[in-house]
């Protein structure tokens, strides 16, 4: 299983709200950043062995 961790593009935060009404091709989970309002990157995480 994979996890999802979201990074933003502009301030390279972490933290972001994701709504289904700001899905576009260009953002296409929906997730935008709480401090400036820019489409959130995604990248792929393995999740580590306990």
């Amino acid at each position: 299983m994979l996890t999802i961790k979201y990074r933003c593009s502009r301030c390279q935060g972490h933290q972001c709200r994701i709504s289904l009404f700001d899905v576009s091709i260009r953002n296409p989970h929906g997730a935008i950043c709480i401090f400036c309002k820019s489409p959130m990157l995604v990248s792929y995480l393995t999740p580590q062995a306990a």
